[in-house]
């Protein structure tokens, strides 16, 4: 961080350090998308991307429904990007506080569901104001969950949710350097009494330990800052060597191949699980859950484990580890030609570039099927075994037809004809 500790500094710097981040993206976005809660944070990085940033830049308040202060807070940002020109939006979600689930975490994801969908339509990248201090109660978080390397280096100033790129300009300032910006230029923003109560971990350390550890060492939350650094540095070289070995392993269909993973130590197996799940963003899963999918790899071949890792299960099947998701069942859909569509009970999104009436049932609807390739009539479930659809995928495959005639099969990544030609008219994403 520079050591002007002035607001115009700060502001020039706060620019600075977008720009920067802006041109490491290999895609650059057409919009800034600032997660605008109405806080201090937030409010001096809207107000520094607007002042500073050559990109159309959108407020974003997500209304989680907590606090009864909620609609004011929405009104309250909306005032200000009206005020200031600023495109802005307010995205309702809901949160339901669960047994054995943090309201904090489930709150966390309902926003970031909420913010990198808004992104993904407005080819935007998103911009958190998350500071130093900020840094310094995740860095306690991870220690407190028994964190390896990748937690307990905390955030980075650049990370991705899918394909969104996540922006953290504001990380190496501290906060009171935020608040002082903030009111040399004469910013408005409110706070969240939530922010004051006990049962959140973060506020307990915000409010109880990290002030007597300021005292003791004024400078810890630049020291642990420091320290987060470091190990992002050792972390992404050894993402270097993880993903060599990832590579070794991946399989179709982001699948994790058993036999090159066994010829691996199982340090590397954990690392290279751990790789293959964070490339779709899943959340991790315990040492336990770990190990457990790891003893999937010595299964019987005809056996097929199961290991449920929250809102998704680890399965081996055909000699790979396979990532699955729950899907709606499967029913019928209407179809139109030209359009991107996404059925509920099945993966790939793809668009039909052929006029005509098409619908999509599920393929195991049919009893006997003729492929135009083979030249024979077999069931589904036989074709599909020789597919190698894995079995619990069978019932939700998409048979695709144009004016009620079985024309094609649409599996994850590819598209199986049953008409000659028909493959080249469907294009998946």
């Amino acid at each position: 961080m520079t050591q002007q500790t002035d607001p115009p500094s700060i502001t020039a710097y706060i620019a600075q350090r977008l720009r920067g981040l802006l041109s490491q993206l290999e895609t650059p976005p057409a919009t800034l998308v600032v997660g605008f809660s109405g806080g201090v944070d937030s409010t001096v990085l809207l107000h520094a991307a607007v002042l500073t940033s050559p990109l159309p830049v959108h407020g974003v308040y997500i209304h989680h429904g907590l606090s009864t202060n909620a609609d004011e807070w929405q009104a309250h940002c909306q005032r200000y990007c009206q005020q200031h020109q600023i495109p802005f939006h307010a995205i309702h979600v809901d949160v339901v506080d669960q047994a054995r689930k943090s309201l904090e975490e489930q709150a966390r994801n309902a926003r970031y569901a909420a913010l990198t969908a808004y992104c993904q339509q407005h080819q935007g990248a998103l911009l958190l104001g998350q500071h130093q201090d900020d840094q310094l109660e995740t860095l306690l978080l991870t220690l407190k969950r028994g964190s390896g390397p990748l937690g307990l280096a905390a955030m980075t100033e650049i990370s991705y949710r899918g394909h969104i790129a996540v922006l953290r300009p504001l990380l190496s300032l501290s906060r009171r350097q935020i608040e002082q910006t903030a009111l040399a230029h004469d910013l408005n923003w409110i706070f969240d009494e939530s922010n004051l109560d006990p049962r959140f971990d973060r506020n307990f350390l915000r409010n109880d330990i990290i002030p007597l550890l300021k005292k003791r060492w004024p400078h810890i939350a630049s020291t642990a800052a420091r320290s987060c650094d470091l190990l992002q540095e050792q972390n992404a070289m050894l993402q270097d060597v993880i993903e060599e070995r990832y590579t070794l392993a991946a399989g179709p269909n982001h699948t994790l191949l058993v036999k090159p993973l066994l010829a691996l130590k199982r340090r590397w197996q954990r690392a290279v699980c751990r790789h293959w799940l964070a490339k779709d963003s899943l959340a991790m899963p315990s040492q336990a859950q770990l190990d457990e999918i790891l003893r999937c790899l010595h299964a019987r071949e005809d056996a097929q484990p199961l290991v449920q890792v929250g809102d998704y299960a680890v399965r081996r099947f055909a000699g790979a580890l396979y990532v699955c998701q729950p899907l709606a069942p499967a029913t019928e859909a209407i179809l139109v030609p030209h359009q991107k569509h996404h059925l509920p009970w099945w993966y790939t999104d793809f668009i039909i570039q052929q006029s005509g009436a098409w619908r999509a049932v599920p393929f195991t609807s049919l009893s006997k099927v003729y492929s135009v390739k083979n030249r024979v009539s077999k069931t589904p479930r036989k074709w599909l075994k020789e597919w190698h659809v894995p079995p619990w995928e069978r019932d939700n495959v998409p048979l695709l037809l144009k004016d009620d005639e079985p024309v094609a099969v649409l599996l994850k990544e590819t598209v199986v004809e049953l008409q000659d030609g028909i493959a080249d008219k469907i294009v998946i994403y």
